[in-house]
C-alpha cells in the first residue's frame, strides 16, 4: 500500500475530473470457483485497489464530487471466523479515508441523492455479483446498468 496522500491525490483527480455527483466504487466480494468448497485466491477491482489501497472484500468507497467527501462502506470482520482484524475505520485511515459506515446505510445514501437528481457514477460492472449489488443499490435492473439516466 503506498502512502495515505498517494491515495487523497488520486481521488482527488478524479473528483476534479468527474466534477459533479458522487462517484462509487465497489471493491470485488469473494467468490467460489468451479464448486463452493473451492474458493480461488481474492483479486481486488483495480480500479477500487488505485483508489483507495484497500485489498479487502466487500467494501464500496465513495467520492462526493461535489463537496469532495470521501467515505468507504463496509462491515468489521468477526473475530470468530478471522482473528483478529483491523477495522474499517483504521484501514480507511491508511488510505486517507475518516469517514467509514455500516454497508446498511449505503443504499439510503443513494437513493436519497438519486431523489435529489444527483447523478451516481459507476464503472460497467464484470462480475455478476457486483452487478446484482449494483441494482439493488440504485433501484435499476441489471439488465439496465449500462443505459440508466442515474449512472455514468
Amino acid at each position: 500500500m503506498f502512502s495515505a496522500k498517494t491515495y487523497t491525490a488520486r481521488r482527488h483527480e478524479l473528483r476534479t475530473k468527474i466534477g459533479s455527483g458522487i462517484i462509487l466504487l465497489p471493491s470485488n466480494s469473494l467468490s467460489p470457483n468451479n464448486y463452493p468448497n473451492n474458493a480461488y485466491y481474492f483479486r481486488q477491482d483495480s480500479s477500487f485497489r488505485y483508489y483507495f489501497g484497500l485489498n479487502v472484500p466487500s467494501v464500496v468507497g465513495v467520492i462526493d464530487a461535489d463537496t469532495g467527501e470521501e467515505a468507504l462502506y463496509g462491515d468489521d470482520f468477526t473475530v470468530i471466523w478471522t482473528g483478529p482484524q483491523p477495522t474499517l475505520r483504521e484501514m480507511g485511515a491508511g488510505a486517507g479515508v475518516t469517514a467509514t459506515f455500516p454497508m446498511a446505510e449505503l443504499e439510503k445514501r443513494l437513493r436519497r441523492a438519486i431523489s435529489l437528481g444527483r447523478r451516481v457514477h459507476y464503472l460497467p460492472p464484470y462480475r455478476g455479483e457486483t452487478k446484482l449489488q449494483l441494482s439493488a443499490l440504485l433501484g435499476i435492473k441489471p439488465c439496465l446498468l449500462y443505459t440508466s439516466d442515474a449512472a455514468d
